[in-house]
């Protein structure tokens, strides 16, 4: 995967598994955006359990960079 940091430009290819270890603070930075958005705008819909956060991994590459203010992600 391609990793590039917004503030730099500067993109850098890694391991998702490096980049789940390394960048953890990061991926639960844009995940706690995303469960804070969908519970505020859909209270009813989403349970505040495991599933919202199966659902942000099946969307990753999108919604990490949707919510992320550092980093951007996109997998070849």
């Amino acid at each position: 995967m391609i990793l590039k940091s917004i503030e730099t430009g500067r993109e850098i290819d890694i391991d998702f598994n490096f980049f789940r270890e390394e960048y953890a603070d990061a991926i639960k930075e844009a995940f706690d955006k995303y469960r804070e958005e969908k519970l505020t705008l859909y209270p009813e819909n989403f349970k505040d359990d495991y599933s919202m956060e199966f659902n942000f991994y099946i969307g990753f590459e999108y919604l990490f960079n949707q919510y992320s203010s550092d980093y951007e992600v996109m997998f070849y």
